[in-house]
C-alpha cells in the first residue's frame, strides 16, 4: 500500500536533512521509498515522500 508523507522546511533550513529525519523517525527504509517529490515556493520548501508501507 502507497503512504505518504510531507515535509516542510523555511527558506534557512536544509530539506533534505529533514527528509532523512522523518525517514528515520517513521522507519521508511530505502527499499520502501518509491520517490521524493521536492518543490519550493517563496519562502518554504516541501518534500513529498512517497513509500510502500509493510
Amino acid at each position: 500500500m502507497k503512504r505518504t508523507k510531507l515535509v516542510y522546511a523555511n527558506r534557512d533550513e536544509d530539506i533534505k536533512e529533514k527528509v532523512e529525519l522523518t525517514m528515520k523517525k517513521y522507519h521508511i527504509t530505502e527499499e520502501d521509498l518509491i520517490e521524493v517529490r521536492y518543490s519550493e515556493k517563496d519562502s518554504t520548501k516541501n518534500a513529498l515522500i512517497i513509500y510502500n508501507s509493510r
